[in-house]
C-alpha cells in the first residue's frame, strides 16, 4: 500500500547546523536557498537545545485533541514559534569533543531529520549509521555542489518531516480521505497552493478541508467532497431550511455557496447569507470524482510568516 503524495499538515520549519568552523557554516547559509536556520559551533550546546525544544513540544501537547480539530489549528497559527520548531540537523562528522554521529545518536526526538557531513576517513561510519537509521543522509563535505545538494535534500526531507507524522494509519487514510494518495489531486492541491502563495497549510474536519495560510497570514480554505458527500450536504441544507435556490446550486455542481463561518466551518442553520459570494466548484477525476471548492481570503492569523521572517534574531548560538 502506497504512502500519501502528500502530508496533510506543512509550515515553514527551521534548519539546525552544527560545525566547529564558523566560517564553513556561513558559507553553506549564505548560499542556500533555506535561510531559516539556526547554527552552533558547540555540539553540546546544540544537543541542549533540541533536547529542550523536544521536552517543551511534548508538555504542550494536548493528547486529548485531535491534530485535524480546528481549536486546535487555530490555536498553532496564533503561535509565532512554530516557525522556529527544528526539523533538520545538518552535523559535521569530525568535532572536538562530540562527533555527528554521537550527537545524532544522542537526540530523542524521533521526528528531525539528520543529515551527516562526512569526509572520505568517515564514509564506512556514515554508511553503518545510515542502515542503522541514526541519519537520514550523508554527504562528502568537498562535494564541489555541497550547496546545491543539500538544498534538494533538505527540500525532500521536510516533507519527509511532516509526511512521517502521518495521524493516521494508510489503511484508515484510504477510508477516510483516499484523495490524499491520489496524484491527480495532489497536482491540483500543489498548483492552487503555488497560485495563492501557500505557506502553510493544515487538514482539519468537519467538514473534511484545508485550512491554507499564505505569506502575509491570509486564510482560505480547500473543501473535498465525493459525490455522495456533495448530495449529503444537500440534504442537511433542506433540513436546516436553505432556500431551494441554494440547494440547486449545489446540485448543479457548478457553484458553491457561502455557508461557512471565518473559521471554515459550516454555520448553522438557514444562512441569510449564502448568496453573498459564489464559489466555484471544480471537480478532479481520479479513481473516483472529487469536487473541489476554495474559499479565500475568509480570515487572518496573527502571526504571519511574513512577520517572522521580518522579525530580527541571531542565527548563531
Amino acid at each position: 500500500m502506497g504512502r500519501p503524495e502528500f502530508s496533510l499538515f506543512y509550515y515553514p520549519t527551521n534548519t539546525v547546523y552544527v560545525d566547529d568552523n564558523r566560517d564553513f557554516i556561513d558559507g553553506l547559509t549564505l548560499k542556500s536557498m533555506y535561510r531559516d536556520y539556526r547554527a552552533y559551533t558547540q555540539p553540546k550546546v546544540c544537543l541542549d537545545f533540541l533536547e529542550e525544544q523536544y521536552r517543551v513540544t511534548r508538555q504542550d501537547a494536548d493528547e486529548t485533541i485531535e491534530q485535524t480539530d480546528r481549536r486546535h489549528i487555530f490555536n498553532t497559527l496564533s503561535k509565532l514559534s512554530r516557525f522556529s520548531e527544528p526539523a533538520i540537523l545538518i552535523a559535521d562528522y569530525s568535532m572536538p569533543g562530540m562527533n555527528g554521529l554521537d550527537l545524532c545518536s544522542q537526540i530523542s526526538n524521533p521526528n528531525i531529520k539528520k543529515i551527516l557531513l562526512t569526509g572520505v576517513a568517515n564514509e564506512r561510519q556514515a554508511i553503518n549509521a545510515l542502515n542503522t537509521d541514526i541519519i537520514d543522509f550523508y554527504i562528502d563535505k568537498s562535494d564541489q555542489d555541497l550547496t546545491k545538494r543539500l538544498d534538494m535534500i533538505i527540500s525532500n526531507l521536510k516533507k519527509r518531516y511532516f509526511l512521517d507524522q502521518f495521524p493516521w494509519s494508510n489503511q484508515e487514510a484510504r477510508k477516510r480521505i483516499p484523495y490524499v494518495f491520489d496524484c491527480e489531486f495532489a497536482d491540483y492541491f500543489e498548483q492552487t497552493c503555488e497560485d495563492l502563495d501557500i505557506k502553510e497549510h493544515y487538514f482539519a474536519t468537519d467538514p473534511n478541508s484545508f485550512i491554507m495560510v499564505d505569506r502575509q497570514g491570509n486564510i482560505s480554505q480547500m473543501l473535498v467532497f465525493s459525490e455522495n458527500e456533495l448530495d449529503l450536504l444537500c440534504h442537511n441544507l433542506v433540513r436546516q431550511g436553505f432556500p431551494k435556490k441554494c440547494i440547486d446550486l449545489l446540485n448543479e455542481r457548478d457553484f458553491y455557496p457561502n455557508i461557512h463561518d471565518e473559521y471554515g466551518a459550516l454555520r448553522e442553520g438557514n444562512s441569510q447569507t449564502w448568496d453573498e459570494r459564489t464559489y466555484p466548484i471544480v471537480a478532479i477525476e481520479c479513481e473516483q470524482t472529487y469536487f473541489c471548492v476554495t474559499l479565500e481570503n475568509i480570515n487572518k492569523v496573527s502571526s504571519s510568516y511574513k512577520e517572522f521572517i521580518a522579525t530580527p534574531s541571531s542565527s548563531f548560538h
